[in-house]
């Protein structure tokens, strides 16, 4: 997951350009492109300690599309698709990122998986703040599309599920969290309250959308 937002970052620099934004939003995404290297790289390390075996940065195929797939009639303009991307993926997404791993962190024994820990979850919260800014940047800009869009994402936000851990059979779930995995439902604790969280900071003054008047 580390490895994959690295392009991530990358395509959101690009599509920033594309609509004109400031130069510190697009320095912050490409920051933030070379703190996920540095999270994949810890993680392969640890992978590779744990296992044994050379895990590294695999392929991502879907990168090498000529044509790249059309969004579909229902996601809106670039605003718009900018917008509920940065809600979801980047103030709740990257925002959960980080609780569970500064959680993680406090939990794991190992010191260099506890230090690892520690690191992502400072990127990943400059990662949230990153996508706040990103938004108001898109209403400021994007006018009443935007400003709709943003209402949708917050309606989203209650559709968001928690992700799933895989099976690890034979290993016990005060191992895994000694060594930096929660359990299920402190995932799920976690992930609502990151709701709650990004929910009442859009709704603040800055982000709240203009309500719909009949």
């Amino acid at each position: 997951m580390e490895h994959a937002s690295v392009p991530a970052f990358a395509k959101l620099s690009l599509k920033l350009s594309a609509l004109g934004a400031p130069s510190e939003l697009l320095e912050a995404c490409h920051l933030a492109a070379l703190d996920e290297v540095r999270h994949a790289r810890r993680c392969f390390a640890l992978a590779r300690a744990y296992s044994g075996l050379p895990w590294s940065a695999g392929m991502i195929p879907e990168l090498g599309q000529e044509r790249p797939q059309r969004p579909s009639p229902g996601e809106g303009d670039e605003w718009s698709r900018l917008v509920r991307g940065s809600l979801l993926d980047g103030c709740l997404g990257e925002g959960l990122a980080a609780s569970v791993a500064a959680e993680a962190s406090r939990r794991a024994s190992d010191p260099v998986v506890r230090e690892t820990l520690a690191v992502i979850a400072e990127d990943e919260g400059r990662h949230a703040e990153l996508a706040w800014d990103v938004i108001a940047f898109a209403l400021e800009r994007g006018g009443g599309k935007a400003k709709q869009a943003l209402r949708q994402a917050l309606e989203a936000l209650e559709t968001q599920r928690t992700p799933s851990l895989p099976s690890i059979p034979g290993v016990d779930e005060s191992f895994l969290a000694r060594n930096g995995v929660l359990p299920q439902a402190e995932l799920g604790r976690l992930m609502e309250k990151c709701i709650q969280r990004t929910r009442a900071r859009a709704m603040g003054s800055e982000y709240a959308p203009t309500p719909v008047t009949a």
